[in-house]
Formats: structure tokens, sequence, C-alpha cells
């Protein structure tokens, strides 16, 4: 068994039970928010009374040490506050941009962001309406037919479906005399609060992601409807794809530890334990594929070694980080790093990876995540409000019953 190998079959031969994910997905919960009140993370610019409108929901603000701030600023109405966090990741600090579902008004901040920070894929986790309720303000043009959001001019190329969960569209950004290309990914099969129903069609959008992002050092931007649960989870999974394309799986890797500090920079990131589980189940899916014989062949030791070279070393101080250790410096980076600058290409999959692209998630009892869905409590303070200990059967946070919050609770799903 070579070592690169050896923290793959690691988390294969692990196999934790329903019960130990339940466990973890709640010391999660516990530790995030400790972390929050020892560090004295606030959300003060996203409750302030002329930015109050521009959230979604009232209970999911961005932390003040971790939001995208907006430099560009093209209306004199404007602020600097999006609801939108960086999130970082192997070789960068941001690299992700973890945000809501743009509301109606703030369709030009969403563009302003887009064009400041160079983004070149935008991945979304929901559909404009979901079960009666708006989810999603429509950003993207349709076909042949440009948007024009304030100085933005928006036009559709091409639309076409990766795979019959996932729709991606091509199209030109213009802004003062400045044309740039944009990936738009949707994924139009996944529930609010709940999980894809088919592994290979999720990954392969993982690996769409990448193949478009190339070299490209800006932050790739992930939303969903709350731009929390959904979007951790293909933050995650993102982030192990690129961990398995630079052969820097940590021995000690775990999922655990990257959704810690993911939630240590955006709140309520991956918020179910049901997408939890599937976290586990999709993380599993591509060791095993890298595990496969040949699945590393193009990835040659040289190739990234040229690669680690250029970027050099992580400082002792960042790595110790990774695992969770709080620090007033801020929030750690979602796994160990192995240098920073440019990634080398992620065109380079292993074979296997959409082997088994039919395979369906697992469907667990509906009852079992009816009130697995948290409450992040007062946005006006941005406080949290424990309700029970961390080692009871709640902990911090639960919902009971039925959520009183602008989501709707879970139920049986249907394709739209």
């Amino acid at each position: 068994m070579s070592r690169r190998d050896q923290p793959l079959r690691a988390f294969l031969g692990a196999g934790p039970s329903p019960g130990q994910l339940r466990q973890e997905f709640q010391d999660i919960k516990v530790q995030a928010i400790a972390f929050r009140q020892q560090q004295g993370f606030s959300t003060e610019a996203g409750a302030r009374k002329e930015n109050i409108k521009k959230n979604r929901y009232k209970d999911i603000l961005p932390y003040d040490q971790t939001r995208v701030i907006l430099n560009l600023r093209t209306d004199e109405g404007q602020t600097d506050y999006i609801n939108a966090s960086f999130i970082e990741g192997l070789y960068r600090k941001r690299c992700y941009i973890a945000t809501q579902g743009p509301l109606a008004h703030t369709l030009l901040d969403f563009w302003c962001m887009i064009w400041e920070y160079e983004v070149k894929v935008v991945a979304m986790a929901c559909r404009e309406v979901e079960m009666g309720k708006k989810k999603c303000e429509r950003y993207w043009p349709l076909e042949q037919e440009p948007l024009q959001i304030g100085p933005f001019s928006i036009l559709q190329l091409k639309e076409q479906e990766l795979n019959p969960d996932v729709i991606v569209r091509t199209l030109r950004v213009s802004f003062q005399q400045e044309e740039r290309p944009l990936t738009h990914l949707q994924y139009v099969a996944w529930p609010d609060r709940g999980i894809p129903d088919n592994y290979g069609h999720f990954l392969e959008m993982i690996e769409h992601m990448r193949l478009k992002q190339g070299e490209d050092s800006a932050p790739i931007c992930v939303h969903c409807s709350a731009g929390c649960g959904r979007t951790g989870v293909i933050c995650t999974l993102e982030h192990v794809r690129h961990l398995l394309l630079q052969q820097s799986v940590p021995p000690d890797f775990s999922i655990f530890n990257i959704v810690l500090a993911m939630r240590k920079q955006r709140p309520s990131a991956v918020q179910t334990l049901e997408q939890y589980e599937f976290l586990y189940q999709a993380v599993a899916e591509l060791f095993r594929a890298a595990l496969a014989p040949g699945a590393y062949e193009n990835l040659t030791e040289e190739h990234f070694g040229a690669s680690r070279a250029h970027a050099g070393a992580a400082p002792q101080d960042e790595r110790h980080l990774c695992c969770g250790d709080a620090s007033p410096r801020g929030p750690p980076s979602p796994c160990p790093s192995t240098g920073r600058g440019k990634a080398p290409l992620y065109s380079l999959k292993p074979p296997g990876l959409m082997a088994s692209p039919q395979k369906k998630a697992p469907s667990s009892p509906r009852h079992e995540y009816t009130d697995s869905y948290e409450d992040l409590g007062s946005s006006s303070c941005g406080g949290y409000s424990p309700i029970t200990s961390p080692t009871s059967g709640l902990g911090y946070n639960f919902r009971i019953r039925k959520p009183k919050g602008p989501r709707d609770p879970p139920a049986e799903w249907t394709r739209l």
C-alpha cells in the first residue's frame, strides 16, 4: 500500500455508524458556536438598518471577519455589504465565495461581486422556485436575450445538460467596454435541506467546476438559497476533490475538521445531519474511484512537485489552524495546506470517477431528519441561544417539530 493511498483506505475502513455521525454533527455545531464566542466573531454589518433587507433569511448573516466586501459600487445607494462569505481552500484564503441566492434588489450587488473578484465559475444548488416558494432571483439571461443589471450586460451564449440533474450555461459579462466569460452550473434536483439522489451526477458537476476553473486563482462562487446547507456540501466536496488531484489528502483526513472549519467561516455550512451523512458517502465514492487501478497515472509526482515548489511551503502555524485550533488571527483553513499560489490544471481526473453515475444516494426515513434543522437564533444581534447541553440528544439550536422560519420543513420531494 502506498503512503498516498493510506489516508483514503483508512477513511474507507473506518465506517462510522449513523449514531457516530449524528454525534459528530452535533459536536460540529457546539464547537462552531464556542469558536464564534471565544473569538468574538460578529455579524454587525448584516444586521445594520441599511443592510438588513439584503438578507434573504434573517437568521443567516455572514461573519464580519470573513464577509465579502464590495469595493466596486456602481449605484449611489449601494453599501459595501452582500450576504456572502469567503471560504479558504488548499492554497488560497479566498478559494470560495459562499453566498445566498440573490434577491430582486440585490442583483446589482451580486454582479458587482462577481466582477470585482473576477469570478469565472458560479455553482447554483437550487431552483428559482421550490415548493411554491421563491428561493432565488434569476440573475442570468434567457438564451439570446441579453440581461441588463445596472451597468452589467449579461448574454447567454449556450445552455446544455451536463447530465439529467445539471444544467451548464456559458455566459458573457460586459462592463465598461470589457468582456469576460462565465460558466454557470445549476443543480436542479437538490431539495432544500435534503441531498442529491444521485452521486454520479453530483460528482460530475464537481468535476466540471474544476475543469472550467482551470488554473484561475479567482474564487469559485457557490450558492443555494441561504448559502449555507447545500452550498457547504458543494464547497466541501470540491475541496476534497482538489486534495485528491494534488495528492495532498493528509494522514489525519477528517470530514469533521473540514466542515467545522467551514462553519467558522460561513454560519451553518452543511446545515443538516442528512447532508453531513451524504458527504461521507460522496467522499467514499471519490476515494474508491481514486484507488481504482490506474487512477493516478496522469497525476505524476513531477507535475505536482513543480506546482508545490512554485507555491512554497505553508507556515507551520497555518497548518496547525487547519486542525480546528482556535486562533485570534482568523478562521482555519478547511484542511492542511501544502503551500500557496496557483494549483496545477484540474482536468486531470482519476479514471473511474464517473464509474457509477446511476448509483443512488441512500434514502433514510424522513422522520429521522424532521428536526435536524438549525435555528441560528436572533439575527438582529447575530446571537445564539443554546437550549440544552452539548451531550443531550438535541444539542444547540435545534428546532423542535415544525420550523418557524422562512424555510419549509423537510417533506417528501418529487422531481419538479
